[in-house]
């Protein structure tokens, strides 16, 4: 659309890398490279350690990695391969190279004025569902800053994005990121200096001479409705939605575990199976002997 907007060069060949996890231990470098050369021309590769790390993979032109993505998931040699775009390094959000998740938070860090709310909500949403199948943009609060949460339907869709930065909206540069627990501790961080700010002036204003202490005395003695709820409604929804975020994270680490491990024993399985069969060829040798 065309109030938002995105400059990066997308064919960057920088960012033509995938980075490949869970990779069998009998898996050859060769057997691997063969395997991901069917979505294209592969310009150089680390495979330093396979087993005890992430392999990495260069293609030609991003729309090979496009290909790859599109194809998952990925299997060799009965493991189920983790694969994803290699990020490039972020000194302001070290962690987003290593972590993934579906969502991506837009800090609100400019004006009202600047936009229409539903408006610029609406454009947003028209804007990232050009990156694939979105589930949800909606405003949120944190503890101190706002922001526009988007929830998508893959990983991919969000790391595609982060490689697409920077994003503008009305030639405002916007602050985009993935949605995940030490990107808002840095955000808290940052906006910090706007809660306490906000608190000195609530306090000026409580202490002012002309503050009527009586009468907030007696409207606190007709009504008990009035008296300081202990949450608020919204800050209990946004950490209802805070803790729906962490189950989602610890669902999705649970299934990836899973699949490790039921890959891992299906592996000792195969090699127990062998060496039964295995044993009884011995045992039918030693009995057709005697």
């Amino acid at each position: 659309m065309s109030s938002t907007s995105s400059n990066r060069q997308r064919y960057n060949p920088k960012f033509n890398e995938i980075c490949i996890g869970n990779v069998s231990s009998n898996t050859e470098p060769n057997t691997l490279l063969r395997y991901f050369e069917r979505f294209g021309s592969i310009v150089q590769y680390n495979f330093a350690s396979p087993t005890g790390g992430f392999v990495f993979i260069e293609y030609k032109y991003p729309s090979m990695v496009d290909n790859c993505m599109k194809a998952r998931p990925h299997h060799i040699d009965g493991h189920r391969l983790y694969v994803k775009r290699a990020l490039p390094v972020d000194d302001e959000h070290p962690r987003e190279r290593f972590e993934t998740t579906r969502d991506l938070m837009v800090v609100i860090d400019f004006g009202d004025t600047i936009c229409d709310e539903k408006e610029f909500l609406s454009e947003l949403r028209d804007y990232f569902s050009s990156y694939g199948t979105l589930y949800a943009c909606k405003y949120c609060q944190e503890k101190n800053f706002r922001y526009i949460l988007v929830e998508f339907a893959d990983i991919d869709q969000v790391d595609r994005i982060i490689l697409d930065k920077p994003h503008y909206y009305c030639d405002h540069l916007l602050d985009v990121m993935k949605s995940i627990p030490s990107n808002f501790d840095l955000m808290n961080k940052k906006y910090e200096s706007n809660t306490q700010q906000s608190s000195v002036i609530i306090k000026d204003a409580i202490d002012d001479n002309n503050y009527d202490y009586a009468k907030v005395r007696n409207d606190f003695s007709k009504s008990k409705s009035v008296a300081k709820e202990p949450i608020s409604e919204i800050d209990l929804e946004n950490e209802v939605y805070r803790l729906q975020n962490v189950l989602k994270k610890m669902s999705e680490e649970f299934a990836i575990k899973r699949q490790q491990l039921e890959d891992q024993f299906s592996e000792q399985l195969k090699q127990l199976d062998a060496n039964t069969e295995q044993t009884n060829l011995l045992q039918r040798d030693l009995e057709q002997g005697k």
